[in-house]
Order: C-alpha cells, then sequence, then structure tokens
C-alpha cells in the first residue's frame, strides 16, 4: 500500500493525536496509589519514573490496553482541527505511526475512527516495547519513515523527532514535560521544530508548507 503513495504526513499517535500519558497515569495510580501525573514523566522512560522493571512497566500497560479506559482515550486538544484541515484545505494524506504493539491494532483504529474518521490512511504499529522482538532488535520510526515519502513527521518524544529529522524530512515535535531536556535551539539545530499546541503547529505548518 504504501509504495504507491506520492508523500505522506507521518503522526504519532499518542500523546500528538490521541491523549494518552494524563489517563494512564489515572489508570496506574487508582491501580497502586500512586500520584503520578505528566510532569512525573521528566524523561520517556516509564520504568524509570515509576520505580518499576521494563516487565512491570509491560504488564502494566498490556492491562490498561484492556481497559474502557483506554478504548475511550480522547484526542489532544487540537488535533481534530489540525488534521482536518491538513486532509480536508491541504489534500494530505496521513499516516499513523505508533509505538504500540501490532496486537492492539483494532483499539488504535477504533481510537482513530472515532476522533478522526476517514483522515487515518493507516497506522503502523512498532511494537517498540514488546518483549519477544525479531533479532532483539528494537525498531525505529525512522526506519519505517525511510521507506516512504515523507513530507512531515509530527511527534511527541525528542529521540524519535531527532532521529527522523536527521533523515532530512521536516519534524515538528509537540512540548511535553518529557522533551522539556531539549532546549528549543538545540531541536532547532538538527532540524526539530518546536511547537506547544496543535493551534500553533497549524500556523507552523501553514507557514513552511503553504497551500
Amino acid at each position: 500500500m504504501a509504495e504507491t503513495l506520492k508523500s505522506v504526513v507521518v503522526f504519532d499517535v499518542d500523546d500528538t493525536a490521541i491523549n494518552f500519558v494524563p489517563f494512564f497515569f489515572s489508570y496506574y495510580n487508582y491501580e497502586v496509589g500512586g500520584k503520578f501525573t505528566p510532569e512525573s514523566l521528566y524523561v520517556h522512560d516509564y520504568p524509570k519514573v515509576l520505580g518499576i522493571t521494563q516487565e512491570e512497566f509491560q504488564r502494566r500497560i498490556n492491562l490498561f490496553y484492556g481497559t474502557d479506559e483506554f478504548k475511550n482515550l480522547p484526542p489532544v486538544p487540537g488535533a481534530q482541527t489540525v488534521i482536518k484541515t491538513l486532509t480536508q484545505e491541504f489534500h494530505e494524506t496521513i499516516i499513523g505511526l505508533t509505538a504500540r504493539p501490532e496486537v492492539i491494532a483494532d483499539k488504535t483504529r477504533f481510537q482513530l475512527d472515532t476522533h478522526f474518521l476517514g483522515q487515518f490512511q493507516y497506522c503502523h504499529h512498532l511494537g517498540i516495547f514488546d518483549e519477544d522482538l525479531p533479532g532483539g532488535q528494537r525498531p525505529k520510526k525512522s526506519d519505517v519513515c525511510k521507506k516512504l515519502k515523507v513530507k512531515m513527521f509530527v511527534e511527541d518524544v525528542a529521540e524519535y523527532a531527532i532521529d527522523v529529522a536527521q533523515l532530512g524530512i521536516p519534524t515538528y515535535l509537540r512540548r511535553c514535560p518529557w522533551n522539556v531536556s531539549f532546549s528549543d535551539e538545540e531541536l532547532s539545530s538538527v532540524g526539530v521544530t518546536s511547537f506547544r499546541t496543535l493551534e500553533e503547529l497549524l500556523e507552523i505548518i501553514s507557514r513552511d508548507h503553504p497551500n
């Protein structure tokens, strides 16, 4: 399917299109009696922040994937407007790219269809945190982007954004607590443009990629 596309906009899913971190922490706090907030995630390393092993984190997040809370996650504020504008006014093709495992692809599709009906052509699941990966190699979002003609990439994890930007792809990073250790200047020097709100992203895209 991907080979027939002329150019695409690649959108990360969690905390770029779908609001994930606040609701996962709410669920986790209820389960363990914790007091974690999105601001607690000062680096994008859940086991480190939660003080648990990778295996325990994987168990917890897999349980969360099975809840109604996960099924009914809302969109990030402003995401619906941005994606609708990209598809209807800029006539862009949108592809989702997520670290989520393939086994929950149907749940991801339900969320995207609920909030962005008909606007994501498809979503690629990397399964970055899966325990059993072929060859033991963690897949990278840049590996997927290499196979596509990507017009722009939108992400919330700085390390992923930098990796993709090094391919020469215009890359936009949503500012979140887990990427504040990277300054705007540092990100800009490697080709990553920061934005605070999705409304701001739309302004930047309109400037950088005029219709």
